[in-house]
């Protein structure tokens, strides 16, 4: 199929075998191979090596970039594949002449983007192959279709074969530029006729004239390709140190995710041995809870006990002792309710000791921190939620359970308005509104912070009155 002519450069794609060039298309096809439109099945599960060429309408190499590309085991090209091979193209150095001046040439040892010369290849010769010579043959040969101008260019002469195996270096490729164009010819052999006229003073003379001026013209060509040749070396040095510096920064920047890492493993470590100190706090809480409530079951039946004993000796008492009996029948539903609340917060610590359980065994479980468990339970909205009696139910969000998981009471203290020592009193007195000194019931305090030590806690024959002076009632 012909394609309109067109003064703008073709581009097109070359894959290489291992006897030569095995598939030609052009670019828009290669890109239609990329997006996965079409497959190759002859290059299925393999790294090809492949070139991407601009051509002249008069079928001349412009430029010539050496890539690799691999292709899966359906033939599809590596999705993961992105070379910009125009930039590398625009921007390659000068490679070898193949009639028509020094082509423009991207490969691994050449390429004007340092990142990227692991995914090119070098030209060999090998075998009897030159690739640049299959590359120029086949541009002749125009399997593409490409409508050439009207007045072709000569043909270019084949490049000759380079006699070592090993891939061009850059003083080698430099050379291959040319600038031998105007150095004049010595040659060893003088025509007859060109002597004539001249004698042999005359002709040394000129000889001796041609050979200085070939040795100036040689000595300056050789100082430009020096220079030309120190020129590329020092590129190369800046873009080693431009890819060392990658390197370094690249492995500074894993040193420090290490060190995070190891930051986030000693924090989680941490986190772990708290909520199991915490954990084992809840277990001793919840024996103190349950011997508790084991005293207040048998007072509970000492009460009872006490109850119908002063029921039956007491039928005939006066209206004093009748109030006694209602004051005890009182006493003794306050100290069901207090059970009841008792076994309510035995109950609700129960669940948090299995809920601390279930988040112990998922911390030993997890590669998370406690930033990540915390943000997790922030993320979650979740609230907590304990009762101490004075305090009621207090709610707190997920940022304030390991405070109050290190200290519960003065957690529930600071809520109530009181200090940690008159919390525990007024707990005391709560828990059993008696005489601390003779065991008699007294009126119940059952805010925190009305509870005065030393006076709600003792009956009227014993309460302080002043200072270190106690009342003391007669007894008949």
């Amino acid at each position: 199929m012909a394609y309109r002519n067109s003064k703008e450069l073709i581009e097109a794609v070359f894959f290489f075998g291992r006897k030569g060039i095995t598939k030609e298309m052009r670019y828009t096809e290669f890109e239609a191979v990329l997006d996965g439109v079409v497959g190759m099945t002859g290059l299925s599960s393999r790294e090809v090596q492949a070139a991407y060429l601009k051509i002249t309408p008069s079928l001349e190499v412009h430029s010539v970039v050496l890539f690799l590309i691999e292709f899966d085991d359906r033939g599809f090209a590596d999705q993961d594949w992105n070379i910009p091979l125009r930039h590398l193209a625009d921007t390659a150095g000068p490679g070898p002449d193949l009639g028509q001046g020094p082509i423009r040439l991207a490969c691994r040892s050449q390429c004007s983007v340092s990142w990227y010369q692991r995914e090119l290849w070098e030209p060999k010769i090998r075998d009897g192959l030159n690739h640049f010579q299959l590359i120029h043959e086949a541009v002749r040969r125009n399997k593409l279709g490409i409508i050439t101008d009207d007045e072709p260019s000569k043909p270019m002469p084949a490049p000759a074969a380079r006699a070592p195996a090993d891939p061009p270096t850059i003083s080698e490729q430099v050379d291959d530029v040319g600038d031998f164009e105007d150095l004049p010819v010595i040659s060893d052999q003088v025509e007859p006729q060109a002597l004539s006229g001249y004698s042999e003073a005359d002709l040394k003379a000129e000889l001796a004239k041609q050979a200085r001026e070939y040795q100036e013209k040689l000595a300056l060509l050789t100082r430009r390709q020096k220079q030309r040749i120190h020129g590329l070396e020092e590129q190369h040095k800046e873009e080693v140190e431009q890819v060392k510096r990658a390197m370094r920064n690249e492995a500074q920047t894993y040193r420090n995710r290490i060190q995070e890492l190891e930051q986030q493993t000693n924090q989680s470590s941490v986190l772990g041995d708290k909520l199991q100190s915490s954990f084992r706090k809840l277990e001793r809480d919840n024996l103190v809870l349950q011997e508790q409530f084991d005293t207040l079951k048998e007072r509970h039946d000492e009460l009872k006990a006490e109850h119908l004993a002063a029921l039956h000796s007491q039928q005939s008492s006066t209206a004093d002792e009748q109030d006694k009996v209602v004051a005890l029948k009182e006493a003794l539903t306050e100290k069901n309710f207090e059970i009841d609340e008792h076994k309510e917060e035995l109950r609700k610590a129960e669940a948090q000791i299995q809920a601390l359980t279930e988040q112990v065994a998922e911390l030993e479980q997890s590669e998370d921190n406690n930033d990540d468990l915390m943000e997790r339970l922030d993320g979650l909205d979740l609230v907590f939620v304990a009762y101490h009696p004075g305090a009621g139910h207090i709610s707190m969000p997920s940022r304030q359970l390991a405070d109050y998981l290190e200290r519960p009471m003065a957690f529930a203290a600071q809520k109530c308005g009181v200090t940690l020592e008159q919390y525990k009193a007024w707990l005391v007195h709560y828990d059993s509104p008696e005489c601390n000194e003779c065991g008699v019931p007294v009126k119940r305090v059952d805010q925190p912070s009305d509870f005065e030590s030393g006076t709600h806690n003792f009956c009227s024959r014993h309460r302080v009155v002043s200072g270190n002076v106690t009342a003391f009632r007669k007894s008949s």
